[in-house]
């Protein structure tokens, strides 16, 4: 815990950061892809699975919009995304041991309220997910996801990079 609130206040100066500057930085996109990319020394601002254009999510919602304005919204919802994979996110290597506590079905998509926490056994990294379904509105609920992403999805002798998150969505989509 100590190590996750130490990486807290730089976690929260790069958002706001990102956030400010993400209006410029399509300026600096290369089309060396198909969807665009940085060039190395703005490589903080990217996401490792997506081009600037975005998920096919991303593509649908701006079908109609400017190949500016879908690049900027898509850096302003995926803030700093290799910055808190590469730079304070953790290295989750084969032999680091995951304990989970919970209801590992925890989640918004399908919906399924609940908590779980995961911990790498004698290290200080932790994640903590909840999903709350809203009585008032089942269609929404409240996710919570802190820590670091230990969804454990490596594969055997793989080092999986985890990425440090904040985040907290009081009125997210809870689909069926």
């Amino acid at each position: 815990m100590i190590k996750y609130l130490a990486l807290w206040p730089i976690d929260t100066f790069m958002t706001i950061f990102s956030l400010i500057v993400s209006p410029i930085l399509p300026l600096f996109a290369r089309e060396d892809i198909p969807g665009g990319n940085f060039p190395k020394w703005l490589s903080w601002f990217e996401t490792p699975d997506n081009p600037l254009d975005g998920d096919q999510g991303h593509k649908d919602r701006h079908v109609n919009s400017s190949k500016y304005w879908q690049r900027t919204c898509w850096l302003a919802r995926n803030r700093c995304y290799n910055f808190t994979i590469d730079v304070i996110g953790f290295d989750l290597q084969p032999d680091d041991v995951i304990t989970v506590e919970g209801d590992p079905l925890t989640g918004n998509r399908p919906i399924h309220p609940g908590y779980i926490t995961r911990r790498v056994e004698g290290k200080d990294v932790f994640q903590y997910y909840s999903v709350h379904r809203w009585s008032f509105n089942p269609k929404k609920c409240m996710r919570t996801n802190i820590g670091w992403k230990l969804w454990n999805r490596r594969k055997p002798g793989e080092v999986l990079k985890c990425q440090y998150v904040f985040s907290f969505n009081p009125w997210m989509n809870a689909d069926e």
